[in-house]
């Protein structure tokens, strides 16, 4: 085996461990949600009410305008820091400045 191939083994089992790694934060709770819900106790009815507080289309209402929000709570902050170490070809300059930072904060 040579060195070529040994480096393309190691990184073939390392990056499946990375992989692994990196999705079980993300795949534990979907799938223990998944599992909670196809049970018998996903016919659990929380409050006790014969009829929802709130439609579906109220509740999707609801969560669109919460993402929509912390997208724009996000990019308030990011959007000056990317201008600030990419300013836009419009106004030019280099990144990381004193001119970049007036130019990404008068955005």
């Amino acid at each position: 085996m040579t060195s070529t191939q040994k480096l393309l083994l190691l990184l073939s089992v390392a990056g499946l461990f990375l992989l692994v790694y990196l999705l079980q934060p993300i795949l534990t709770p979907f799938l223990v949600g998944l599992a909670l819900a196809l049970s018998r106790l996903g016919r659990v009815r929380l409050g006790g009410m014969e009829q929802p507080e709130l439609s579906t289309f109220k509740w999707i209402a609801i969560i669109m305008c919460t993402l929509l929000a912390g997208g724009g709570v996000f990019w308030a902050a990011a959007e000056p820091m990317a201008h600030f170490t990419s300013p836009p070809p419009l106004y030019g300059g280099d990144s990381g400045t004193a001119e970049a930072a007036f130019v990404a904060l008068s955005q």
